[in-house]
């Protein structure tokens, strides 16, 4: 994967009648975007991966199909129409959910086009009830709007001090109900849903998770993902929400010890690139995953960061201890409503 660097931002008018433009401000209301260009950007995003979806390109996708095994022959043209895609169709599960349906999920991998192709076939075939297609665009496009990941999430809050306790469920209850993109708007409805459930002062929310760049071997050239651990921590307290996210970059470096005795064939070292960042826009995070190699010059004139700290520790093959340098910087006003 090549390089990415940040396109600039751009700003055009768009003309829609009175009644369209209704429309859209109470979508916009209802999911919880903080003006139309989110909701503008999404959209554009949406587009793109249906649009990649439809070309040749590489994804991989789920099929479900819901359909009455007792139709005559159908499981067997089912599985007809699969054979003549083996080189898509990953795996397969079938569940049965009563006594005349059943359940059936396609994993595929392969070219877009093919696969779409695919399920039209098999949700146009006589006798199946329901059927649902979804792509995933390999990870870190940013065509693709985003990125599938797991994530463990860490919730707290701040009660009066007459309260005595509450209860654990409340927590689960609230992330359960919760179910959209990692965004600024929906992790501060679900901060404020927490909030008014616990009749809290302060809320705190933090997500784990990997997130994944593909990466070639220096030597064979043989492609991979890369797993990058990010943190995302917000909180919210008087309606105020505040957002830091922390992105940890594995690089490799030359040992200073070992380059200041040898002439030549100084050996390497592991080391860590910890980013926390606040921000005053959307961006990427393979924008800062990027730039690890001059960061602190890099995060100083990028147009959306408003404070960094970066941290490097290298871990010493030699000596009991390793090595460690920090940078912390104020370089504009954070933006009370920041997208990350």
């Amino acid at each position: 994967m090549g390089k990415t660097t940040m396109g600039a931002t751009i700003r055009f008018g768009v003309s829609l009648d009175s009644d369209l433009l209704s429309r859209f401000d109470a979508l916009c209301s209802r999911q919880g975007y903080a003006n139309r260009s989110e909701a503008i950007r999404d959209l554009l995003r949406n587009a793109l991966v249906r649009e990649e979806w439809e070309t040749e390109g590489m994804v991989a996708a789920t099929l479900a199909l819901v359909y009455d095994h007792h139709k005559s022959d159908l499981a067997q043209k089912i599985v007809h129409i699969q054979h003549d895609y083996l080189h898509l169709v990953i795996t397969t599960l079938h569940v049965h959910l009563d006594h005349h349906n059943c359940l059936e999920v396609l994993v595929l991998k392969g070219s877009s086009r093919e696969a779409h192709d695919l399920a039209e076939r098999l949700i146009a075939t006589k006798g199946v009830k329901f059927g649902q297609e979804s792509e995933i665009s390999p990870p870190g496009q940013r065509a693709a709007g985003g990125q599938y990941t797991v994530a463990t999430v860490e919730l707290g809050v701040d009660l009066p001090a007459h309260f005595k306790g509450t209860h654990m469920s409340r927590f689960l209850e609230a992330l359960e109900g919760w179910n959209a993109d990692l965004s600024y708007a929906s992790v501060k409805d679900l901060l404020e849903d927490i909030k008014g459930r616990l009749e809290a002062r302060r809320t705190r929310i933090i997500f784990l998770f990997p997130f994944f760049l593909e990466r070639k071997a220096p030597v064979t050239g043989a492609s991979g993902l890369q797993a990058y651990e990010c943190r995302l921590t917000g909180e919210l307290e008087e309606n105020k929400p505040v957002f830091l996210l922390e992105v940890t970059v594995p690089v490799m470096t030359v040992c200073p010890c070992s380059k200041a005795i040898s002439a030549e064939g100084a050996h390497s070292q592991r080391a860590d690139v910890r980013l926390s960042l606040r921000l005053k826009g959307f961006n990427w995070l393979e924008e800062f995953i990027e730039i690890v190699r001059n960061v602190a010059r890099a995060l100083e004139i990028h147009p959306q960061v408003a404070w960094f700290r970066v941290e490097v520790e290298s871990y010493e093959s030699i000596h009991a201890h390793n090595a460690f340098a920090c940078i912390e910087r104020t370089v504009g006003p954070c933006a009370a409503h920041a997208p990350f």
